[in-house]
Parts: C-alpha cells; sequence; structure tokens
C-alpha cells in the first residue's frame, strides 16, 4: 500500500501541474490586459490641489499656477490625482475606431516613437463614469500628455441651467488670455447617480450636479456641443494648441463638424485671429454667422441665444481637453526624442478642411533649364502691427532677400513677406506654398505645420530665445530638414550672418533635392 501512495502522489502533481500553470497564465494575462486599460499614468504627474495650466512663458514643462476657471464655487477639493481603482469604470476592451482621422494619422504605434503611439485608442480606453443613469450620464477620459493630465468628458442628456451662466467680472480684458464663463454649482445638472466623490476637469468639475429633477421638461433641446476654454486666443502658436488638441478630442469621441456646435468656455474678449477656423473646421456651419446658433459661439452668447429659456438641455455635450500641455509643446526645454506621423495627419486634415490645395512640388513651381522645378524661398519680416511693438525683429531682412536672390536666381524665387496684413487662413496658405522658409523665433513659426513634405525650415534664434526648442521639435515631428543661426547684434544681422544663411539655404536645397531629411 505504501508504494502505492508513493506512486500517486507524484502522479497527482504530474495531472495537476499544467492546469496550475494554465490558471498562473490566464491570471496575469488578465491583470496585464486590466492595467493595459489605464496604463496612461506618468510617476511624476502633478499632485494635490492643482489647478492651474502650463505656463507659456517657460522654457520647461514644468507647471505654474495660474488659475484656469472662474472661482465662483469653493474647488479645494478638486485633486489631479487618479480616483482609486475600484472606483474606476470596468468596461469590456472597446474595439478600434475606424474615424476618417483615425485612418490619417494610421493610429497603430510607430516602432519610432516614443511619444504618442496610438495616442487615440489609448485615451478612448481610459474612461471613467462620473456620473451613472439610465438616460444620463458623464464619462471622462484621460490620456497623460507631456506630465500633464488631460481630460476629455462626454455627458448625454444634460441640462444646462441658464439662470446660473453668466459673463465675468473683467474690468479690462486680457490681451491674450479670455476670462473663462462664470457659472455656479448646478450650471450642468444631469438626471444621474454620482459614482465618485470628485472628478478633476477644467471649467466642468465645480459646476456639474446630479440631479434627478433633471428629467423635468426642457426648454430648448439642443444636439451635439463641443464646449471648450481656449488656452489662447492672439498667439498663433497657442491657438495651434487649441486646434490640435480639439482635433484628437473629435477623433477619440468620434464627432463631425456637420453636426456640431463649438462652444466657448470664454468672455471673448479678446476673440482673436481663429474664429473662422473653429467655424469651418470643427463647427455645424462654416458659412453662417456667430450670431446664428449654428456658428461658434461662447456659453453666455448661447443663453443669449434663446433669451426666454431656462433649461437648455443638451442630447449630447463634450468638454475638450485644453492646450497649453499639447503634442505642440512637449519639450520645449529640450531636443525631443518624439518623431511621429501624428502632425502630418493633423496637417492634412487642417488643409483638407479648410479647403486648401496640399501642395506638391512638382505642380507650383516653375521649371529650371534641366527640367526641376524651381524651389521657393520665403523670408518672414517682423513688423509691428497693432501698435504692438514686435521683438525679435531683423530690420534688414531686405538685404538677406536680396542676397538669396543674388545667389540662387537661377533655380530659386525669394520672397519676402510680412504676415501681419493677413487673416490666419491666407496665411496657412501662404505658408503652405514655400520649400525653404526663413524666420526670426517667433509664434508664426507654427505655419511649418503646413509646409509641403520634404521641405526645409531655417530658424534664427536671438540671444532671448536660444535654448528654445519649439520649432526643431516641431521640425523633427513633421520630417522636416531643419537649422538654426544664433544672431547677437539686436536688430539687424550682420553680412557674415546672411553669408551665414545663405550656406544654410544651400544645404537645405541640396536636402531636398535629394530628398534627404536632415537634422543638424
Amino acid at each position: 500500500m505504501k508504494v502505492k501512495r508513493s506512486i500517486q502522489v507524484p502522479l497527482l502533481l504530474v495531472l495537476t501541474l499544467p492546469v496550475l500553470f494554465w490558471t498562473l497564465h490566464h491570471t496575469l494575462a488578465a491583470t496585464e490586459d486590466e492595467n493595459a486599460a489605464f496604463s496612461i499614468q506618468n510617476n511624476n504627474r502633478p499632485r494635490g490641489t492643482y489647478h492651474g495650466a502650463a505656463s507659456k512663458d517657460s522654457t520647461t514643462t514644468h507647471l505654474s499656477t495660474r488659475v484656469s476657471w472662474a472661482p465662483v464655487v469653493d474647488q479645494s477639493t478638486t485633486t489631479r490625482r487618479r480616483p482609486p481603482k475600484q472606483q474606476q469604470h470596468q468596461h469590456q476592451p472597446q474595439p478600434q475606431a475606424t474615424t476618417p482621422i483615425d485612418a490619417a494619422a494610421d493610429i497603430q504605434p510607430d516602432k519610432d516613437d516614443v511619444c504618442y503611439g496610438n495616442i487615440l485608442n489609448s485615451w478612448r480606453m481610459s474612461d471613467q463614469t462620473i456620473c451613472h443613469g439610465v438616460s444620463s450620464s458623464l464619462v471622462c477620459r484621460e490620456f497623460v500628455l507631456n506630465t500633464f493630465p488631460q481630460h476629455i468628458c462626454e455627458g448625454t442628456n444634460l441640462v444646462l441651467n441658464a439662470g446660473l451662466i453668466h459673463l465675468p467680472k473683467v474690468d479690462t480684458p486680457h490681451f491674450s488670455w479670455p476670462a473663462p464663463i462664470a457659472a455656479h454649482n448646478g450650471s450642468v445638472t444631469a438626471d444621474c447617480a454620482m459614482t465618485t466623490t470628485k472628478f478633476d476637469k477644467e471649467w466642468l468639475s465645480p459646476v456639474f450636479a446630479a440631479d434627478r429633477s433633471s428629467s423635468k421638461k426642457c426648454d430648448v433641446q439642443l444636439d451635439t456641443l463641443y464646449l471648450l476654454q481656449r488656452w489662447d486666443t492672439t498667439n498663433v502658436f497657442h491657438i495651434h494648441e487649441d486646434l490640435i488638441m480639439s482635433w484628437l478630442a473629435y477623433a477619440v469621441i468620434n464627432l463631425h463638424r456637420e453636426s456640431t456646435q463649438v462652444i466657448f468656455l470664454d468672455d471673448r474678449r479678446p476673440d482673436g485671429p481663429a474664429i473662422p477656423i473653429w467655424n469651418q473646421v470643427f463647427s455645424q456651419n462654416s458659412n453662417s454667422s456667430l450670431n446664428t446658433s449654428t456658428g461658434a459661439m461662447n456659453l453666455y452668447g448661447l443663453k443669449m441665444a434663446h433669451p426666454n429659456a431656462t433649461r437648455l438641455c443638451v442630447k449630447r455635450a463634450i468638454w475638450g481637453p485644453r492646450g497649453g500641455y499639447s503634442p505642440y509643446s512637449h519639450t520645449v526645454g529640450d531636443k525631443s526624442p518624439c518623431r511621429h506621423h501624428l502632425f502630418q495627419a493633423f496637417r492634412n486634415f487642417m488643409l483638407k478642411s479648410l479647403g486648401l490645395p496640399n501642395i506638391s512640388r512638382n505642380n507650383n513651381h516653375s521649371t529650371m533649364k534641366d527640367g526641376l522645378p524651381k524651389l521657393r524661398i520665403l523670408v518672414v519680416s517682423r513688423r509691428d502691427y497693432n501698435n504692438r511693438t514686435i521683438h525679435r525683429k531683423i530690420e534688414n531682412d531686405k538685404d538677406l532677400a536680396t542676397n538669396l536672390q543674388t545667389m540662387f536666381a537661377k533655380n530659386a524665387t525669394v520672397d519676402l513677406i510680412d504676415f501681419a496684413g493677413m487673416d490666419m487662413i491666407q496665411q496657412i496658405q501662404t505658408w503652405s506654398q514655400y520649400d525653404v522658409t526663413i524666420a526670426a523665433h517667433g509664434s508664426s513659426q507654427v505655419y511649418i505645420t503646413y509646409s509641403p513634405l520634404n521641405s526645409a525650415h531655417i530658424e534664427i534664434q536671438h540671444p532671448e530665445r536660444i535654448g528654445n526648442f519649439h520649432y526643431r521639435n516641431l521640425a523633427t515631428l513633421l520630417g522636416m530638414w531643419y537649422s538654426e543661426i544664433q544672431v547677437h547684434h539686436g536688430k539687424t544681422i550682420t553680412q557674415d550672418e546672411i553669408h551665414k544663411i545663405t550656406d544654410l539655404v544651400e544645404r537645405a536645397m541640396g536636402a531636398i533635392r535629394t530628398r534627404q531629411t536632415l537634422m543638424d
């Protein structure tokens, strides 16, 4: 009998070990899958009760404490911490979406990308239910972008209580940052039950309330609203931060401009030059007046468009992410390792939405004797405008343009252009036609976003902008040839510096001719 027992014990282990290993393997796999849905985290993310936004004047990615919404109610309980995992909405993995933006961005992770691999689906899958009901709900999705958590919140069957929405009391409008719309707790309600005691979304968190009476009769029924608090309304670089973040939000949520109305959560003082772009690219009716209910307007304007209504019911409302921490501002103080097709997809989307041609080098240039197209060179002229003194000017930029035209008359054309007299769409269209662009450090360089593929950019850096890698990093993201030259002689450049720039232009043209993409 003892012999029989000694044989049975090992036999039992042999029979059960495969089962144990199978169980352990699938348990670990399930844990890995669960963690993957919430893996967009960063150990260096801000903690505590931070309510600010990224400083636009800093050359680092550190945080500042500029308040990002009107302090109408106590926000002391709002935090950037992720709720405990058991409070998160557990869901089945969603299939990858197939929106036009997905197709353009090719959302499969780029093997060389270390920054934004599969950003759209990662953002989609990080959903947390804030308020749950039979017909109403609020769900937020988080993606940690440049160490800062960015949220897209989507509500269904919500109520905007017009009586609690007001213009902010601002005596002197800020030059570039309009004040947020003033609203109180209960300004946005839904017939649902809160599933978490707190959540953090600028403007929305302190004004949202679960209210079972939200199912009462509506005074006005609205379809789909995209609401955002703009980061900056006058600086075209920071405007593009809002534009690219909204583009990403439209892809994550699968919004379409034909059925969406843009609502600004600010007082529109100042409004800035981008309203035609918001209307044409993101809003319901690109040809409508801002005074109608279909063009981009602010939340107070929406209220005034329905003066006799108290309860504005919204079938679908999306609070988009803000600029300031966007792919445009990644590692401004360092040379970025990021290489991603995301920006080329954004470029194509913007040009198509604006009805502008996607310029190719073969069809927009005169030709040389050898049949190759002449390259087009742009020198950007910075001048004072609208009673504003512009820094980092090159007062003898005409000398630079003349020297370039003399040197490259046989194989290039040179234009010296001041962009101040153009509207924003004209600026985009103009920049998109040039192969080589030259500009002193300034916000207009954001337009290299629209440069033809395999183009080149040369940045002239004054002492106060040395070490700022905004545009070098953007050129990397776009796959452009890029170089810079540092100047140290105030508002003019020397003959020696003109010759150095000319040498860089010759190198850039050679790189374009051989279809190389180089980074100095």
